[in-house]
């Protein structure tokens, strides 16, 4: 970005329809109840549409200065279905080795959203690897207590 300017985010659309499919699961029901224990790993979702809708999002790959990769790993990992599980991790390995940006970097100007303490291996499987040297945010959660207002 230049000098004053805020920086610009392309968001990656490569498991727009995978994360359909993943968010309309029956065994993704109790994340999307916002009082549900589990709701915490909805913020995967949340972040990425927020950042969609920002005036940091660009449409352009090239004026982009980080790339945003929308992965919901912990929804993806509680899944009954692993195969569907499974064609995330290798969409998003395939899509990250074939990205020209991603090779450019090295993945270094790549951001994932993680919700959840689990072990990386276990959100990311095989793509792991293409995480090393990426921009990792993660979401700290604090469990409210809807009988006492918080």
């Amino acid at each position: 970005a230049a000098r004053g300017s805020r920086p610009l985010v392309y968001v990656y659309r490569w498991l727009d329809t995978l994360h359909r499919q993943l968010l309309g699961s029956r065994s993704s029901a109790s994340f999307l109840d916002i009082w549900h224990p589990r709701s915490q790993f909805l913020s995967e979702f949340a972040f990425h549409r927020a950042l969609l809708a920002s005036p940091f999002a660009t449409a352009s790959p090239e004026s982009a200065d980080f790339f945003f990769v929308p992965f919901y790993s912990r929804l993806a990992l509680g899944q009954k279905n692993q195969s569907a599980r499974a064609a995330l991790i290798a969409t998003l390995r395939r899509q990250l080795e074939a990205s020209p940006y991603y090779r450019r970097s090295g993945g270094r100007d790549h951001m994932f959203l993680l919700s959840s303490g689990r072990p990386m291996e276990s959100l990311f499987g095989e793509a792991l690897p293409l995480l090393a040297d990426a921009i990792r945010l993660q979401a700290i959660h604090l469990r409210a207590d809807p009988d006492r207002g918080a």
